[in-house]
């Protein structure tokens, strides 16, 4: 029931309501409750009636292997992982190139700073506008337009400073929005057996490709937003291949029906 609550208020916050088949299964477990209060007997939902039926159900379970053979899996967590590592990358390279912009450096730090929290508070107005999906193909082809002047501007020593200021800040809100959707592109894309291990891999890998993130902002303008700019690109293109499944949960049904049909030739 707990869980059941849990769900139930997640939903409310994001302006919908679960399922009628989770709301009929907390009401039946409620009444479950109650009548084995009544007769005073064990009210472990974790009480095990049939270990015979639950240890062929646990065989029957895709491992990560297994479920990374579906190809709607394997092109999603592909995408996933490609998008986190362009997020990441151009997250901490942007800030990096910030001690190059002509100006104050806290002054220039505080305006970074204030675009990302801006890019924060406007994640889920956009993303009930848009959609996840188009909000960060969105975000990276902002995040590219927004690094075109810098690559004819001399951040150090031009006059345009508001311009490039304008540029960084822009920059800075795409790619923190962006990198914000990451991880709502894994709760739409994968089966809840699946979520570990697609934010798992993806955040190890992206943080791995953002280790060269410092060393590109040092090399010569204006290689750094070159970079930049070839990144979103790449992270722009690469969600055209995301598939979004209306049910993710029906992934993992397939792949145990394929199983427990193996099984059953196998016997």
């Amino acid at each position: 029931m707990r869980l059941h609550k849990v769900l139930a208020r997640i939903a409310r916050f994001n302006g919908t309501s679960l399922p009628a088949e989770y709301r009929l299964e907390a009401e039946e477990e409620n009444i479950h409750v109650k009548q084995s209060m009544a007769v005073g007997t064990d009210t472990d939902p974790t009480n095990i009636e049939d270990a015979g039926d639950d240890d062929e159900n646990e065989q029957l379970v895709p491992t990560t292997w297994q479920m990374l053979g579906h190809r709607v899996i394997l092109v999603n967590f592909i995408v996933v992982i490609v998008s986190f590592s362009c997020a990441s990358f151009n997250y901490y390279m942007i800030g990096f190139y910030m001690k190059y912009i002509k100006g104050d450096f806290w002054v220039n730090a505080i305006l970074g700073a204030s675009s990302q929290c801006i890019a924060y508070l406007c994640v889920i107005p956009t993303q009930k506008l848009f959609g996840t999906k188009r909000s960060i193909i969105g975000c990276y082809l902002l995040g590219g337009l927004s690094a075109l002047p810098l690559l004819f501007i001399d951040p150090v020593g031009t006059n345009l400073g508001w311009l490039i200021l304008v540029s960084v800040f822009v920059s800075r809100f795409s790619i923190g929005m962006a990198f914000v959707f990451v991880f709502s592109i894994n709760g739409e894309s994968f089966p809840s057996l699946f979520l570990p291990v697609s934010i798992g891999m993806s955040s190890a890998v992206g943080h791995m490709v953002s280790i060269l993130s410092p060393e590109v902002a040092e090399l010569d303008q204006p290689l750094p937003m070159i970079t930049f700019l070839a990144v979103s690109i790449v992270g722009f293109v690469t969600h055209f291949f995301l598939q979004v499944p209306e049910d993710k949960e029906s992934l993992i049904k397939e792949l145990i029906q394929e199983k427990a049909e193996l099984n059953k030739t196998r016997d």
